[in-house]
């Protein structure tokens, strides 16, 4: 990370360089582009300071998005649950009591507070393969940047459902293991989606390192079948 960063800067102070070189007397006819000197440094030097900001705070901070890009239902920001304390979010009521949020009078399940992070359980579901390199890696990396978010669902009992219930309630028919894990994030950068007799949902804006799962029993992530849930 600390060797992108670098990079990163180096690529912005390279492409101002190359800006101002040409007052400084450097032509553009030196690669033979004669009258379209200017527009040939402005377009490289601007190019290299874009390449430096993508690699220094990656692509979400000059695209801005919001969460659940071409799903049904809106995400809420966890800041305005917390300002407002009460609200409706796709037709459930919403609402924040002694640092817990209920939706239609349940609590979310593994859901807190804790000095200006919230902390939640959540499960992260996916294929075998995938699964088994986030629990090598032990941590979710974005791999869209035009949907810069990762996803978990409530972490709540699926106790009695058959698999195909289980995948009905998580909205899935891919998936084949989830992932469980105990995360504290800062709060300003954490949505949670809300559907009748449906999980909550959480979207978190930025990757989900080790630093940010609190181990449960030693272990940091925790992985099952879907059929085992």
């Amino acid at each position: 990370m600390r060797k992108r960063r670098l990079l990163g800067i180096g690529l912005m102070i390279l492409g101002l360089a190359v800006i101002l070189a040409r007052p400084l007397g450097v032509t553009g006819a030196v690669v033979g582009l004669g009258g379209l000197k200017d527009v040939w440094f402005y377009i490289v030097g601007m190019g290299m300071i874009v390449s430096g900001v993508v690699l220094i705070g990656g692509l979400e901070t000059i695209i801005k998005t919001k969460p659940g890009k071409g799903i049904k239902g809106d995400y809420v920001p966890l800041k305005e649950i917390l300002e407002k304390k009460k609200l409706t979010s796709n037709k459930v009521n919403v609402e924040l009591r002694d640092g817990k949020i209920f939706r239609d009078g349940r609590p979310i399940q593994g859901f807190k507070v804790v000095n200006g992070e919230v902390e939640f359980t959540g499960y992260h579901f996916t294929d075998p393969d995938s699964a088994k390199m986030i629990e090598q890696d032990q941590g979710l990396e974005i791999k869209n940047y035009l949907d810069p978010f990762i996803y978990l669902l409530e972490a709540m009992s699926y106790a009695g459902m058959n698999e195909k219930e289980v995948r009905h309630q998580i909205g899935s028919s891919s998936a084949e293991e989830a992932l469980n894990m105990k995360i504290r994030y800062p709060l300003d950068r954490i949505y949670l989606k809300f559907n009748k007799d449906r999980p909550t949902h959480y979207a978190i804006e930025g990757n989900v390192g080790v630093e940010n799962i609190v181990p449960k029993k030693g272990e940091y992530i925790t992985r099952r079948k879907i059929s085992e849930l």
